[in-house]
């Protein structure tokens, strides 16, 4: 009897031991666990499409540029000078930036690039026109003659020349400058009838009316009527208000003291049909008195 119950018990252990290890097992079963990557290098390589491949004109302007990744790639946006301004800073998936690239006001091409994560994206832009003005264009002085200054002004980088047309006035300084300057010119004394000469500054007529001094032999010479011609326009150069055209095969000249009618100094173009009253100068050119728009 005794043998019997020691053997129950053994047995019971035993039974009760495999409950407590199949329990064991079965929770270690029942655990699950999940884990969370982010998208490998690979995953989340940007690319960049549309990218601006000519250069930005002088005034500048607004461009896009498209990004070209997966979903849930996150991308940044900055640009390495302060000339170029983009819209947002960082984006994520597919997307657009825009930007906007301002003036040049220097005469001379910038480049710069906008960073989209590992991305470079070159920007160019091109030079600004050199612009120059003179303090005055035209003068009047006595038979005497004399010195006259004129100052031009423009922007560093910018270089202009300066001439005279007629021998009586002469370049006395200021040939030529790279910025601001001052043209010096020294005009003779005038033993004749009153004249009217030109020099040419920056690209500019610069006019010079001198009066007689009324000593010559005989009355004064009666100053020429006005020549008239018409033609359409050629061969343009200058900055209004002082231009220089071609009409019919004479050069003409215009200044402060021009008329215009029906049209403007900015109108006159090439092939626009005019009709110039001038006085004709020593050296050939037509000093303008009217230029009148011919239908």
């Amino acid at each position: 009897m005794s043998t019997k119950v020691v053997r129950l018990r053994s047995t019971r252990k035993h039974e009760l031991a495999a409950v407590v290890v199949c329990a064991a097992i079965a929770a270690a079963c029942s655990k699950t666990s999940t884990s969370v990557s982010a998208p490998s290098g690979t995953k989340c390589s940007v690319a960049v499409t549309n990218a601006p491949s000519t250069p930005f004109p002088s005034a500048g302007g607004n461009g896009t540029i498209g990004v070209s990744t997966t979903r849930d790639c996150t991308w940044t946006v900055s640009a390495d000078s302060s000339w170029v301004s983009v819209a947002t800073t960082s984006g994520q998936g597919d997307g657009t930036v825009r930007f906007s690239v301002s003036a040049n006001v220097v005469p001379s091409p910038r480049s710069a690039a906008i960073v989209i994560s590992s991305q470079r994206v070159p920007l160019s832009q091109a030079a600004a026109p050199c612009r120059f003005d003179l303090s005055r264009t035209a003068d009047s002085v006595g038979a005497s003659g004399g010195r006259l200054a004129v100052d031009v002004t423009t922007v560093s980088g910018c270089t202009w020349t300066a001439a005279s047309t007629v021998g009586w006035i002469e370049i006395e300084s200021g040939k030529s400058g790279n910025a601001n300057g001052t043209v010096v010119l020294s005009v003779a004394a005038n033993a004749g009838p009153d004249r009217v000469g030109q020099a040419t500054i920056a690209a500019q007529n610069y006019t010079v009316m001198q009066t007689s001094d009324g000593s010559g032999s005989g009355p004064p010479a009666s100053p020429a009527p006005p020549l008239e011609i018409s033609g359409r326009v050629q061969n343009i150069s200058g900055l209004c208000p002082s231009i220089r055209f071609e009409l019919s095969g004479t050069i003409v000249a215009t200044s402060p003291d021009t008329e215009f009618r029906k049209l403007k100094c900015t109108d006159v173009k090439k092939d626009v049909r005019v009709t110039v009253q001038g006085l004709t100068q020593v050296d050939g050119v037509v000093l303008a008195l009217q230029v009148r728009k011919t239908d």
